[in-house]
């Protein structure tokens, strides 16, 4: 797990999914669950960080997002 390695330097976390592939060197943000990176792999890195407080960044809140098992998956 990356986040052992280095909770005592990460003071925030920029949260997002991506719209191109890794190593593609592109910054598009994807919506939550319409990105390259699975849900559940996001939900599990949240909840290693979560003592930090998170910025969710989407580029279409409103489309394709349930805020609701998003909030609920980072609480259990």
């Amino acid at each position: 797990k990356i986040y052992d390695a280095y909770k005592n330097k990460i003071f925030v976390v920029h949260l997002n999914n991506s719209a191109a592939a890794f190593g593609t060197h592109v910054d598009r943000h994807a919506n939550i669950n319409a990105g390259q990176i699975s849900t559940e792999y996001l939900v599990d890195f949240a909840r290693q960080v979560k003592t930090c407080p998170m910025i969710l960044e989407t580029p279409h809140p409103e489309d394709l997002i349930d805020y609701t098992f998003l909030i609920e998956s980072l609480k259990r």
